[in-house]
């Protein structure tokens, strides 16, 4: 019967420690052509609070509009020294649209690895993932 008891109080913790690291992160998602060269670039900037540390976080597309093409469809995320931010780029190229249309929506998956108090430990770190979306329009 004990055993049964620890896993019930395991249960009713792990839930409030992956909220509290989740609300330590943002990523948001933003993209812009790029001057002259016929391609879009899409940036994830990633950002941690409460003095949460970002130690490796990447960029997947899930999603992309028939407008364009990724030139990759993941990149790693640049972070800064203290781990507090960091950005990825996506490049993707224009192409024709068979059905006219210029605009679309884009879909892509921020992953990133935080670790609480700066600790980047295996016990004070959490994966953490968020779906972000953007309409892209070709000028």
């Amino acid at each position: 019967m004990r055993p049964g008891r620890w896993v019930g109080l395991l249960l009713v913790a792990a839930p409030s420690l992956v909220a509290a690291d989740e609300l330590a992160f943002t990523a948001a998602l933003s993209c812009q052509p790029a001057l002259d060269s016929g391609r879009l670039v899409c940036n994830v900037d990633y950002r941690s609070t409460s003095g949460a540390r970002i130690v490796w976080a990447d960029v997947v597309i899930t999603r992309a509009p028939s407008i364009v093409r990724p030139l990759r469809a993941r990149a790693s995320a640049t972070l800064e020294r203290d781990g507090a931010s960091g950005r990825a780029a996506i490049a993707l190229v224009s192409t024709p649209a068979r059905d006219g249309a210029a605009s679309g929506p884009i879909s892509v998956r921020a992953r990133a690895v935080v670790c609480g108090n700066g600790e980047a430990d295996a016990g004070g770190c959490t994966p953490i993932q968020r779906e972000l979306n953007a309409e892209l329009t070709l000028p």
